[in-house]
């Protein structure tokens, strides 16, 4: 199950709850525009097994994007285009605290982009569908169909976390995957200008990003 966070007092529910736990499953859905940076649609965390969408088009988030740059672990699964839409909304770019499950999988010789779908299904025998990537995650009111798309991106994040993380661990790799996890998200820092804030372009028709997560 999951809720559709739209309304700013709802949000204050979601910051209180980041408050008493301080790991989160995180992924995105957003659109770019003719300027080429991401215009949010979607934001959703799990936070300790309950699911939120927040909703990117009608939220405040200035308050969230400091909780994420306080917590004690982010968890994403290929998170270089979520990295980059973070630190162009919040305009910071020191998010150190990330665990990558995709980058964690490459260390346990699984490739170096295996897919979201495919690692529920590699590692915790969960299957899910794709089939909403290509929406316009802009219009109101999002389909049952996208909502449920997108809660699936971080239902079993944290369960595939816990699994590649003891993986790791066994192996001797932790540490390795962790501090690839660092570099990752300081390159991205690197190459995101903070100078450029986001700003709405007219009317210029909305086109996919291309993701990195290898659908």
């Amino acid at each position: 199950m999951y809720q559709f966070i739209h309304q700013q007092q709802d949000l204050q529910n979601v910051l209180n709850l980041m408050d008493q736990s301080s790991i989160y499953g995180l992924d995105t859905e957003f659109i770019k525009v003719d300027t080429l940076w991401p215009k949010l649609g979607v934001f959703q965390i799990n936070i300790s097994g309950k699911v939120y969408l927040l909703d990117g088009a009608a939220l405040d988030l200035s308050e969230f994007w400091n909780k994420l740059f306080n917590a004690q672990q982010n968890i994403f699964h290929a998170c270089s285009e979520d990295i980059d839409l973070i630190y162009h909304y919040a305009q910071q770019k020191t998010l150190k605290n990330v665990f990558d499950t995709q980058v964690g999988m490459s260390f346990l010789g699984h490739g170096l982009q295996v897919s979201y779908q495919n690692a529920l299904k590699t590692m915790l025998n969960v299957d899910i569908e794709k089939d909403q990537t290509r929406s316009d995650w802009l219009a109101r009111p999002l389909s049952p169909e996208q909502l449920m798309y997108a809660a699936n991106d971080v239902e079993y994040i944290m369960q595939l976390s816990d699994k590649v993380k003891a993986e790791l661990s066994g192996k001797h790799l932790l540490d390795c995957a962790l501090e690839d996890c660092r570099n990752l998200t300081h390159e991205i820092g690197q190459e995101t200008p903070m100078a450029m804030l986001y700003h709405d372009v007219g009317n210029s028709s909305p086109v996919k990003a291309q993701q990195t997560s290898w659908i």
